[in-house]
């Protein structure tokens, strides 16, 4: 794992709707392999097959991320704001944020202290009581900018923790797969979709106009805690998440287990036993559909500033999809894709 490339994507600003930065920095890290932008706003890269009429393999990351957006400018730099996707009330006080108007600026989310609270205090916590504290510096900004999380990134012994690991991992996985496999000659093209708004109903997904024969899309998924015992959760170092279910294609994810099991990589399963939340959900269900895999990366504390993984986790699902993609013919994506090669 590059680390460095890693913190890079991490730190970058790319809150649904405002994608800009983080789309510009993956175009020049996938400069080599023909980036373009679709009319949605998706970055979509190639790596073409010397074969004519050569079929198509996916891998589609969202670059989005949750944040905030404002809604009211108050007196001395104070600022409403409201949710832009699955943002998580309870850790918002006291969260350091950047505000992108016509140019970053600093803000804290205000907390009242608790020698000042009372009875009647309620416990839980409401958006709508919040504000953003910008020290009155509220120059250049408007309602309607987007504020993300105050860009932190940490190595913690064998694991990362920092912002926005979804899905900059996934992200960073389709470039460590493109450049493992710039060398190598495919029977099929290899295109990559870096898409945008997932975190607002999968936008990038169900109106992007990529054309793929299937895909495999790279998410998170949830990791285990001591507090957390739910089923959904998986194993912090327990390797690559492999979804399976209706969400997914069932040749697929069974390739992908089989790829697992051969070349000793260390994988578990997702059950998926309805709409996964994530990209792969609209990939197959938009238009006639395309058959489908899911490949997770499990994190701690999703959708806070401080998502955490173990590295190993990484490389499992990065030489997963690279060794999956070396044993794939074109055969076998017309033949999951019913498509038959001209």
């Amino acid at each position: 794992m590059d680390l460095k490339l890693l913190e890079e994507l991490c730190c970058v600003s790319g809150v649904s709707g405002n994608e800009n930065s983080i789309r510009n920095l993956l175009a020049e890290k996938m400069k080599d392999f023909s980036p373009e932008i679709d009319c949605t706003g998706n970055l979509v890269c190639i790596k073409k097959s010397k074969f004519k009429d050569a079929p198509c393999l996916m891998l589609d990351a969202h670059m989005d991320s949750i944040g905030l957006c404002i809604t009211e400018i108050c007196e001395r730099g104070f600022l409403k704001f409201s949710a832009v996707g699955g943002v998580d009330e309870r850790i918002l006080p006291a969260t350091e944020v950047l505000v992108h108007g016509k140019k970053d600026v600093f803000g804290v989310v205000s907390t009242k202290p608790p020698h000042l609270k009372d009875k009647n205090d309620q416990d839980t916590v409401s958006i709508d009581s919040l504000f953003i504290d910008t020290g009155e510096n509220s120059d250049g900004i408007s309602i309607g900018d987007k504020i993300s999380y105050a860009p932190k990134f940490k190595k913690m012994l064998n694991s990362v923790s920092g912002t926005y690991l979804d899905n900059r991992v996934g992200c960073l996985a389709i470039i460590d797969v493109f450049m493992s496999l710039n060398d190598k000659e495919l029977p099929f093209d290899l295109k990559a979709v870096f898409s945008v708004g997932e975190e607002m109903g999968m936008k990038g997904a169900k109106y992007g106009q990529q054309v793929a024969d299937m895909g495999i899309v790279l998410d998170v998924t949830f990791g285990k805690t001591p507090d957390e015992t739910s089923d959904e959760a998986l194993e912090i170092g327990g390797g690559a998440a492999i979804g399976v279910g209706p969400n997914v294609n069932k040749k697929i994810s069974g390739g992908l287990l089989c790829c697992a099991k051969d070349n000793n990589i260390n994988c578990q399963v997702e059950v998926l036993e309805g709409c996964s939340g994530t990209n792969a959900w609209m990939y197959q269900v938009k238009g006639l559909g395309i058959p489908v895999g899911m490949v997770s990366f499990p994190i701690k504390y999703m959708h806070t500033p401080v998502e955490t993984m173990k590295i190993s986790d990484y490389e499992d699902c990065v030489k997963l999809l690279v060794d999956y993609i070396l044993g794939l013919t074109g055969e076998q994506i017309s033949e999951i894709s019913g498509v038959e090669i001209c």
